[in-house]
């Protein structure tokens, strides 16, 4: 949800120039892992009134991730200032998008910010939970690409090592998995080779 070229019915920091203050973000710093991707961030709020509102439990940081590519979309919430994500890895691929928001998590009466610009003077607001209290932009990633053996083919295929010191491959089509046997050296040099970066596709 872009709202920063939306004009909402009341002051959102971060829009325009609604509300004197800013909400920044550090990072994110991407880790990808086999299993897991981590996303770690710091939200940087400079605004004593939203900080307020945050500190009192009435407001709280929401990062939005989505990945058009798997559709993958979800919310995470914190009332911290540090805030680490985990995604599972087969659940994003390609360009993945953050936007950052401190929302309302409960009724607001009255809200009346006096850092507000002029023009909301002598307006007063009465907000929900879920209203948007600051929008702290987008950034994006791209989620690096990795082979995993387990997932990949490891449902249907199992590759092992023979009892044998040379030759040619085996392959078994009895067994509830296609069973793939190796020579020992053949199989010496693939593991060494499935751990090279430049044959996972990272």
């Amino acid at each position: 949800m872009k709202i920063a070229n939306l004009s909402l019915p009341y002051p959102v920091l971060g829009v325009h120039d609604d509300i004197a203050g800013k909400y920044d973000i550090s990072g994110p710093d991407v880790t990808t892992k086999p299993d897991n991707t981590e996303i770690s961030l710091a939200h940087v709020l400079r605004n004593h009134e939203i900080q307020a509102l945050l500190e009192s439990g009435k407001a709280e940081f929401v990062t939005h991730v989505h990945c058009m590519r798997t559709s993958f979309r979800q919310c995470f919430k914190t009332s911290s200032l540090t805030q680490t994500i985990s995604i599972k890895s087969d659940e994003i691929r390609d360009k993945v998008e953050l936007e950052f928001f401190i929302i309302a998590t409960q009724p607001i009466a009255d809200y009346r910010p006096q850092s507000a610009h002029h023009d909301y003077s002598g307006f007063t607001f009465e907000l929900t939970a879920g209203d948007v209290l600051a929008y702290g932009g987008t950034t994006n990633f791209v989620a690096q690409k990795q082979w995993l053996a387990s997932e990949a083919v490891g449902s249907f295929m199992v590759l092992e090592e023979g009892d044998w010191k040379v030759g040619p491959m085996k392959i078994n089509l009895e067994r509830d998995k296609i069973s793939i046997a190796l020579s020992r050296e053949d199989f010496e040099r693939y593991k060494s080779l499935s751990l090279a970066r430049r044959f996972d596709g990272r």
